[in-house]
């Protein structure tokens, strides 16, 4: 069974017999899943049937299949699926109780360039680099409702003619009830035109943590 037999199956809810690591780990509805049975049932709680003309992109260690308003990712160890992330919309899945802390990613209150660093990357062609840079600081400019986005490139493989990039964006707000946290945004590129796609229920899971900032009571000037 090839890499994107597994990720349809798994997809639509099913079990594959193969293809799927007992050591993978899925980001999806804003928890982190761990290992084949965990995985699975991850996936049961939202199945979609991936379409027949969806998009694939492929490198020798990496899968991407983008479907209308969803995308799923994974990391390939030979044809065996290692590391994934779903991206789009669906119900947040109940997390372990934690409290929200901010976060700044530059440890500044200054607006940060992208973080991505081409070698990491060996699977994206020289000429593509750009492609990805221009995509993640568009996200920059027209992110709405947040004082600032950081956008780092966690994968991306692929030719300046088709590809995919998966990109971890941190976000935080300049209201009064401050939200900090991070939202996966897959990108695609191909001959057909290029794709965008949120992962919306991640971004709902952090959003419903917000915290307020608070002056302790000495540090008030009387």
């Amino acid at each position: 069974m090839n890499p994107i037999e597994t990720l349809r199956i798994l997809a639509g809810g099913g079990h594959p017999d193969s293809g799927l690591l007992h050591t993978a780990r899925l980001t999806a509805f804003g928890i982190e899943a761990h290992g084949e049975e965990q995985i699975v049932e991850t996936f049961r709680s939202a199945p979609f049937e991936i379409a027949e003309n969806a998009l694939v992109v492929t490198a020798p260690d990496h899968a991407a299949i983008f479907d209308g308003a969803t995308a799923l990712f994974a990391d390939l160890s030979g044809d065996n699926l290692s590391r994934l992330w779903r991206l789009g919309g669906g119900e947040p899945l109940p997390t372990e109780p934690r409290i929200a802390t901010p976060f700044d990613s530059d440890l500044t209150q200054d607006h940060g360039d992208i973080s991505m660093i081409s070698s990491d990357h060996p699977a994206l062609a020289a000429d593509a680099i750009v492609r990805v840079q221009k995509a993640a600081r568009a996200l920059m400019r027209n992110d709405q409702g947040f004082s600032r986005t950081r956008p780092f490139v966690i994968r991306a493989f692929g030719t300046a003619k088709q590809g995919a990039a998966l990109i971890a964006a941190h976000r935080f707000s300049s209201e009064f009830e401050r939200r900090s946290g991070f939202t996966n945004i897959a990108l695609a590129w191909s001959p057909t035109g290029d794709q965008v796609i949120t992962d919306i229920a991640g971004e709902a899971a952090w959003l419903r943590a917000p915290w307020t900032p608070r002056v302790p009571e000495e540090a008030i000037p009387q």
